[in-house]
């Protein structure tokens, strides 16, 4: 396939979702280039401190060797049911139409949107999902390689937070019945068996390679003590809806938050967990946090360099305070994956809006044990109905 075939894959692919979706093929497949009102002004080149041109971090090597990965995780997700184009509503009781253009937003819109948390367009949150599924189709092993067996930190003082399991003298401990959202190679379970933590554990993950490498790392554990499963939670209206019934006893969202676009699907997906969460349950839950750090700094990739390998451009009106692209490591040949770094005021937002009593916030892991920051919460009595009236469904 030759450069230029696999170009105009890849903005076929995309302007064929959004003529699925009601959006001209034009409008997706060209940018801005067709809209009306005031251009955008052009961004000087980039240039290196002898004079000239700087190569940019979306080189060529990275154009062409991610393309057919993306190719296919943009048309994997349409095919799974991901959402429509449309642009959603802003609120539950008001409704205000969105804008067509960007550069002539309404004084209502702006003011509303400004108190209200960013709905992103289902376009912009298809695009940066694509960039993290096609990172990970393209570069499981190494990524496995990377994390190995080895647990974080900050799982040994989870691991102090749970419940002695009950037991008694004529029976064994009952086991926890373990969810791991996005459990990668399934490490976790690895550690809960090393610290003597009795699990039946399912774990879910989109990766297929990540799943693959779990189960010839488990094969000397019971079988019947675990269970994995491909699913990719995240390609749905409602993220988490998906989700194993439970109950579970302790659900662990670990390094997953910060794939998760948008502030509204974090909160959706940490519901859909609560309500997975048996009496007493516990829903543990580990945030990268990246920002502000130079080695990831350097590996950071800016958004208009993305036109040419998404076939439109992001827009970046709807990303949110923290919204990053990263390499995997320092090569600048190596394509991005979305990274969100959650805000305090979010993360704080949490424990209320789930109705979950805390039961532990800290920072962990990291040469300066402070690469995750970690909230271990738990479920109480289930909310009377007069509570959900009051605040609405989880």
């Amino acid at each position: 396939m030759t450069s230029a075939d696999r170009g105009s894959g890849i903005s076929s692919g995309t302007a064929s979702i959004a003529r699925r979706s009601g959006k001209s093929e034009s409008r997706i497949g060209r940018g801005s280039k067709n809209r009306s009102g005031p251009r955008p002004r052009k961004r000087p080149a980039r240039r290196s401190p002898d004079g000239s041109l700087a190569a940019s971090a979306c080189s060529v090597p990275f154009h062409f060797s991610v393309m057919p990965v993306l190719s296919h995780a943009l048309v994997d997700l349409s095919r799974s049911g991901f959402p429509s184009t449309r642009r959603r509503s802003l609120g539950r009781s008001r409704t205000i139409a969105a804008p067509t253009e960007r550069h002539s937003l309404p004084h209502e819109y702006v003011s509303l949107r400004a108190r209200l948390p960013i709905v992103m367009h289902p376009q912009t949150r298809l695009q940066l999902l694509a960039l993290s599924k096609a990172f990970y189709l393209a570069h499981a092993d190494a990524f496995d390689a990377s994390r190995g067996h080895q647990p974080w930190p900050g799982w040994q003082r989870l691991s102090e937070l749970l419940p002695a399991p009950a037991a008694t003298i004529d029976t064994a401990p009952s086991p926890q019945r373990v969810l791991d959202i996005g459990c990668g190679n399934a490490r976790f379970l690895r550690f809960l068996v090393e610290a003597g933590v009795p699990a039946d554990y399912t774990g879910i993950d989109a990766n297929a390679g990540l799943l693959d490498s779990a189960r010839t790392r488990l094969r000397d554990l019971p079988s019947q003590n675990w269970r994995l499963t491909k699913q990719d939670f995240l390609a749905s209206e409602s993220p988490g809806d998906d989700l194993p019934d439970g109950p579970f006893d302790l659900i662990v969202i670990m390094g997953v938050l910060h794939h998760v676009p948008g502030s509204d699907w974090r909160r959706s997906l940490l519901e859909a967990a609560t309500r997975r969460l048996a009496k007493g349950g516990i829903l543990a839950l580990a945030s990268w946090q990246f920002a502000g750090r130079p080695r990831f700094a350097r590996r950071q990739v800016a958004w208009s360099d993305l036109g040419p390998v998404l076939g439109a451009p992001i827009e970046e009106s709807e990303l949110e305070a923290g919204d990053a692209l990263l390499r995997f490591g320092d090569d600048p040949t190596q394509p991005p994956r979305y990274c969100h770094q959650v805000s305090d005021a979010e993360f704080n937002s949490w424990p209320e809006l789930l109705g979950l009593d805390s039961l532990a916030e800290y920072r962990s892991d990291g040469a300066q044990a402070d690469l995750n920051r970690y909230w271990v919460l738990r479920r109480s009595n289930p909310r009377s109905d007069r509570d959900r009236e009051r605040s609405g469904p989880l």
